[in-house]
């Protein structure tokens, strides 16, 4: 695309003479890139995954039963709706037969079940379906099922109560409420927290409509009543987009007039991951006081502490004096950002001397970000990195005390020069070094530049033969630099995992689930953490999940939402196989020597025809990621690898490592749908056949019986008429189903990652000579 505008932009300051043959060069261009594109387009990424996409209510009050209607995308067969949380369980509603009503649930929410965001998922045919929010209040709940974008048609609600709905596309919802001169009342919208994509806009305005507060940025609006009286809230989406993906909570809360209100519960931020540190108090020890912008306001503190503060008002520069001696270390850490606020915290510590009358302050560090462990991609989508950022506009970093004396630590808010919002709030941690570690991992995503812009939410839902791999990344903390083993355990029967550990020194790690080609379906709720030796003590710590709200095709038109999933919900299919599957022909630990070549044969297990006739793999699995990457007949049953351990340089040691690449399957979704409809329509026409055949002799008989028999036989005979075409019209129903699901499960080009399972090597010594 870039060679095209370029061409246009050149073309557009050529002299009238020469844009003849430029333009035609331009026009082919144009014409092979929409070729190229239309290549591009026709290939799609990635195996279908399920996903439920909304459900309907998104949440319920504790101590309460409600009926939740969900959707999602590769969804049939939709069974058990489940949650992170054992105090919310569900049953399938059923019609007064006892059928179970499609995609319908009876949720029920324990008295003892948290306040707070869920995740709530489904199993399908093809497993575990990817997660959307479920928010479990303590307010009353209603839910709107009919547009009220009018005046006319403004829905009252009552106080204390949260309303749940979906926004009404290109229009703005309305509603009202009652109160009284003097009250404090706090409107609040959860939506983008809750996985919506609705960007809020809310406005209070009178009875008439006219507005008196308007929110534009997502938050609450905090309203003290001006005369008692009814009140209309006005919301729409900043863009007056809407429709089924843009749904919404609406609180409307009385608050006490000194009470500070916390926001709706909200999904956690990927970057939240590495916060809080092990051990930290729920409440700092100490507060920030203010004035304290100036250096002659100061707020004189001693060393280690634990500070809980607030970026307020508008400028605000928090300024902390204390003493600290030469040669002496302290540890730095701000959180913020990652309590889901808009802030992008900024320290700057000075060493001050007095210099005559005057202060003189020497500048010892600023300290900024926490970077991103991995390169993030450069535009949102999985294009030459990651589309996942674990790093954060907060502070991790070190304070080397240059010189006996008075140090100052001034703390702002880089994007806060015109806020005045006390919620922005901020905790100052202060210590010595305690070395440790947070972990994040994700669904690796595919690194393609030939136009593919998913941002894809993944869910670890396996087919037989099957590795998924994700990728695992470090923060580190106060100077640790150690080896960390990744784990998992709890895994459904015949799933195993194999993590390939974050070498000393390095902040990227794979963790490969495995499923046995012959794996039972099976969900559970994995345990996913690494291990690490840290002064001599075996270190424990989780490790979280991350994963994209929404399954986003084109990331140009779309901007992706990552966000943390509270638990690891790891399923086997049961019913569709990995298209290949690439394994060492023995599971055995392979052995060689250091400096000598190790080969080792693989088999191919094809379950499908693949595009192109081989496939091009490279290594994952510390000390053996620089070998050269080799094809792999796609054709073929069998091939080999030769590691050459003197090149690699590989030291003596045990290994865990696996090949990676990607590969065209031609994929055919649902294919025993194909066979159940066909033995359907089978059913349907030999019903048909012998119905006819009832019909025929039914309507013979009514000829020849006696005249006061004839009527009771021409009924007779009718009635079987009407079952007849009641049963050619389930033929036809059959006859398009089938059509339908042969269409369906036609192959279809789909490039994915291919990953083997994974082998494990041992390096010897070399003998001495």
């Amino acid at each position: 695309m870039k060679t095209f505008i370029d061409s246009m932009f050149e073309l557009r300051y050529r002299p009238e003479s020469s844009r003849q043959p430029q333009l035609l060069r331009v026009c082919l261009s144009l014409a092979l890139l929409l070729l190229t594109s239309a290549t591009v387009w026709a290939q799609a990424v990635c195996l279908p995954s399920p996903r439920l996409l909304t459900t309907m209510p998104m949440g319920g009050r504790v101590g309460t039963s409600v009926e939740v209607t969900i959707t999602g995308e590769s969804f049939e067969d939709a069974e058990q709706l489940s949650f992170s949380h054992t105090g919310i369980t569900a049953v399938q509603k059923r019609d007064e037969a006892g059928q179970p009503l499609v995609n319908k649930y009876i949720v029920t929410i324990a008295e003892n079940c948290p306040v707070g965001i869920h995740e709530a998922r489904v199993m399908t045919r093809l497993g575990v379906s990817s997660s959307r929010a479920f928010n479990v209040g303590s307010l009353p709940e209603v839910t709107q099922t009919v547009a009220h974008t009018s005046l006319e048609t403004v829905a009252s609600l009552p106080v204390n109560s949260i309303c749940n709905a979906v926004m009404t596309n290109q229009a703005v919802d309305y509603y009202s409420f009652e109160a009284t001169k003097g009250q404090r009342i706090v409107v609040d919208c959860a939506a983008t927290g809750i996985d919506s994509k609705l960007k809020p806009v809310v406005i209070i305005a009178d009875a008439e409509g006219a507005d008196l507060v308007v929110e534009r940025r997502g938050g609450a609006l905090d309203f003290t009543v001006p005369e008692t009286g009814r009140y209309v809230i006005k919301l729409h989406d900043l863009t007056f987009s809407g429709g089924a993906h843009y749904f919404y909570r609406l609180a409307i809360k009385e608050v006490a007039k000194s009470e500070v209100v916390p926001r709706l519960p909200s999904t956690d931020t990927v970057s939240s991951f590495s916060w809080p540190p092990t051990g930290l108090a729920a409440t700092a020890a100490a507060t920030e006081s203010e004035p304290n912008n100036e250096h002659a306001q100061a707020q004189k503190i001693t060393l280690p502490c634990d500070i809980a503060g607030s970026f307020f008002p508008a400028a605000d520069v928090d300024t902390f004096e204390f003493q600290a001696k030469k040669g002496e270390v302290w540890w730095v850490e701000v959180a913020s950002e990652r309590f889901g606020l808009p802030t992008d915290p900024s320290i700057v510590v000075q060493h001050v001397t007095a210099d005559g009358d005057k202060e003189k302050r020497t500048d010892l560090v600023e300290l900024t970000d926490i970077p991103s462990p991995v390169k993030v991609s450069s535009n949102g989508y999985s294009y030459d990195g990651p589309p996942y950022n674990a790093g954060s506009p907060d502070i991790i970093g070190k304070v080397e005390i240059k010189e006996d004396g008075i140090h100052r630590l001034q703390l702002r808010d880089l994007f806060g020069g015109t806020r005045k919002d006390p919620r922005n709030i901020y905790r100052l941690i202060i210590r010595q070094a305690q070395p440790d570690f947070a972990l994040v991992g994700w669904a690796l995503h595919m690194n393609l530049r030939n136009g593919d812009r998913n941002a894809l939410s993944k869910p670890i839902s396996l087919r037989g033969g099957a590795t998924i791999p994700l990728e695992v990344v470090v923060v580190r903390r106060d100077g640790f630099d150690g080896e960390i083993a990744l784990s998992m355990e709890n895994l459904p029967d015949g799933v195993s995992a194999a993590g390939l550990k974050i070498p000393a020194g390095k902040t990227r790690g794979i963790m490969l689930i495995t499923a046995d080609q012959n794996a039972p379906r099976g969900l559970t709720s994995a345990a996913f953490f690494g291990k690490a030796t840290i002064d001599g003590k075996e270190v424990i710590r989780p490790c979280r999940l991350a994963s994209m709200a929404w399954p986003v095709p084109n990331a140009w038109s779309e901007i992706p939402s990552p966000r943390l999933l509270a638990d690891v919900p790891v399923s086997v299919s049961g019913s569709e196989f990995a298209p290949i599957t690439i394994a060492s022909t023995e599971g055995k630990v392979w052995e060689a020597t250091a400096g000598e070549k190790l080969t080792i044969p693989l088999i191919h297990s094809r379950r499908c025809d693949f595009s192109g006739a081989n496939i091009n793999l490279k290594t994952f699995g510390t000390g053996f990621e620089g070998v050269p990457a080799f094809d792999a007949s796609l054709t073929a049953e069998t091939s080999e690898v030769v590691l050459d351990l003197a090149a690699l340089k590989t030291s003596p040691g045990d290994y865990t490592i696996a090949f990676y690449g990607s590969a065209v399957a031609k994929y055919r979704y649902n294919v025993e749908a194909v066979t159940e409809a066909e033995t359907a329509l089978k059913q349907a026409q030999e019903k048909v056949a012998a119905l006819a055949a009832e019909v025929k002799s039914l309507t013979e008989a009514a000829a020849t019986v006696p005249a006061e028999q004839k009527a009771d036989a021409d009924k007779t005979a009718q009635d079987a008429v009407g079952k007849l075409k009641a049963a050619e019209a389930a033929v036809a129903a059959a006859d398009k189903a089938l059509k339908n699901a042969t269409a369906v499960a036609q192959p279809k080009d789909i490039v994915d990652i291919v990953v083997s399972t994974p082998i494990s090597i041992r390096v010897k010594p070399a003998e001495k000579k």
